[in-house]
């Protein structure tokens, strides 16, 4: 059984070597089995933090109404550069 590698969207391809696998799990774990699962889960947690930015925002909190505004969506957060990504 081969053993699949890939970088954390997260982290990057950079962060490999320290051990940071998975922006989920402790140093030199993953919690995904797959590249695809890490996709599904990254896509989740981006638009969990994404909706609630917009609550924080519609509270009041301007800080993260300025946050918000540097953003296009949720696909802007928790990423690496694309250029760390496979």
């Amino acid at each position: 059984m081969s053993v699949e590698l890939w970088a954390c969207e997260a982290y990057g391809r950079s962060a490999l070597q320290y051990g940071m696998l998975c922006f989920f799990a402790a140093t030199d774990a993953r919690t995904c089995a797959t590249h695809a699962q890490c996709h599904a889960m990254m896509t989740m947690e981006r638009e969990r933090v994404w909706r609630r930015l917009h609550e924080l925002a519609a509270a009041g909190d301007e800080d993260w109404a300025d946050v918000l505004g540097d953003l296009d969506g949720p696909q802007d957060l928790l990423r690496a550069s694309d250029a760390e990504l496979p």
